[in-house]
């Protein structure tokens, strides 16, 4: 299912700063001098000027008035997509992670030493390194909306069907059968909203990350690590999974979106606009 988004700019923010296999390098802070600000139902506010650092991100269909549509970040790099469908990436380079194809896309994700997006054919292409098999990406399908985690990918196609690809340790890169509206990596695990919006996570449950809790959600994040979080109609946030520092334990009140870093989550306040963390 393709998410329509009326804005000017959107930022998928996962994380601010971390450490260790999640590290947030300064390395990525160098960005286009262009600057647009927004809002969208699926991504958090935020500006091309500043430098969001996570591991995971991405947004789909393209409706914009500025001159940058979609941002997202990378471990140590960032890419975006203009108002014509050009994607621009920048910061850490060292495997061709911030080196785009040319093409017209639709959507963008990049992960830990790698990136992948939609081209407005529907057909996905990635480029970077291609740690087991990160960048073995699908050769045909037509697809609407995909993420990357540190070295895997997950992508909905036309039949509402999970396509995964890359590092499958845990069965991160093995989804579940069923339809499909969202989905969203974490470094070591998978998740995703079914299209009755229900929550289905996989991959490692070391620290309970994938035990869902029963109800019904319209957006699920999967965290950088140990955790995961889905937000409900009524704008509520439902946390599971480690809960060493709190990340787990999400602010009482109402959001319109929210992301998860390594040990911690940001999200929107419905109605004020204010970030929350």
């Amino acid at each position: 299912m393709k998410t329509s988004l009326t804005l000017i700019a959107v930022v998928t923010l996962l994380a601010c700063s971390g450490d260790e296999k999640e590290a947030k390098d300064s390395g990525a802070a160098t960005s286009p001098t262009t600057t647009a600000t927004g809002t969208g139902t699926t991504g958090t506010t935020g500006t091309t000027g500043t430098t969001p650092t996570s591991t995971t991100g991405t947004e789909s269909t393209i409706a914009c008035t500025g001159p940058w549509c979609v941002l997202v970040s990378g471990r140590q790099h960032n890419c975006a997509i203009d108002a014509v469908g050009d994607a621009t990436c920048w910061g850490w380079d060292d495997s061709g992670q911030s080196t785009a194809p040319a093409g017209t896309f639709t959507a963008v994700a990049a992960g830990n030493r790698h990136s992948c997006g939609i081209l407005d054919d529907e057909s996905i292409v990635c480029w970077g390194a291609n740690n087991n098999g990160a960048t073995d990406h699908p050769t045909s399908g037509a697809f609407s909306t995909l993420d990357t985690g540190y070295e895997h990918n997950c992508a909905i196609d036309s039949a509402e069907q999970l396509v995964c690809w890359g590092n499958n340790d845990d069965g991160r890169a093995t989804p579940p059968a069923g339809a499909f509206q969202q989905v969203s990596m974490g470094y070591q695990h998978s998740c995703a909203l079914a299209t009755d919006n229900s929550v289905h996570c996989w991959g490692n449950n070391d620290d309970g990350q994938n035990d869902v809790p029963t109800g019904s959600f319209v957006e699920v994040q999967a965290g950088n690590a140990g955790f995961s979080c889905a937000r409900d109609a009524a704008g509520a946030l439902t946390c599971w999974g480690l809960n060493n520092e709190l990340q787990s334990t999400p602010p009482a009140g109402a959001y319109d979106s929210f992301g998860l870093g390594a040990n911690h989550g940001c999200a929107i306040e419905s109605g004020s606009g204010h970030a929350v963390c």
